[in-house]
């Protein structure tokens, strides 16, 4: 009976140090794959107008991303957006209180496009760093094409007289298959 319960004990320490070690290698391949572009809100618009901006077209250099990952694009399991930070540049002193809502798309050559994150209020708080809330989902689709856009629609709700100028930094979670699996 000794016997028969070490044996039941040994086999359970066996597959929990098991589960672990593939938790620990499935963590090999996965990684943050990270965006940033910038747009320019003009300084012409008047107290709730809603208006549509558009990043320049961006490389996603995607395949790069991978080869430094030591993985390929056939691999790539999932890719979910984690974070969108939101920062005011220019001009000096200002803040992300002339927003009352903001919108974040993530758009492919092909004109396909997803929203990926909002603000809806934005927050009267003085800050010039604003952290969007992400939508869940796979985006990998979009964001293994060569080249994307993010298209950014709001409303303000000051008039603002001078350019806004914004970065958009986007982290991306990427896990992708382990080879020979």
């Amino acid at each position: 009976m000794k016997w028969c319960k070490q044996t039941i004990s040994l086999l359970c320490l066996a597959l929990l140090l098991s589960n672990t070690g593939c938790k620990q290698i499935d963590k090999l391949t996965q990684f943050d794959y990270v965006l940033e572009s910038e747009c320019t809100i003009p300084g012409s618009f008047g107290v709730q107008t809603p208006f549509t901006l558009f990043t320049p077209e961006m490389q996603t250099n995607y395949e790069s991303v991978f080869e430094s990952e030591n993985t390929r694009k056939d691999l790539v399991e999932e890719i979910r957006l984690e974070k969108v930070t939101l920062t005011l540049k220019n001009p000096s002193g200002a803040d992300f209180d002339f927003l009352n809502n903001i919108y974040v798309y993530l758009k492919d050559a092909s004109g396909n496009e997803r929203e990926i994150a909002h603000k809806d209020p934005v927050p009267a708080d003085g800050s010039q760093v604003l952290e969007m809330d992400t939508e869940p989902g796979d985006i990998k689709d979009l964001l293994m094409q060569d080249k994307v856009t993010i298209k950014i629609s709001t409303t303000t709700d000051e008039v603002i007289t001078q350019d806004h100028v914004i970065g958009i930094r986007s982290v991306f979670f990427v896990d992708a298959k382990i080879p020979g699996q």
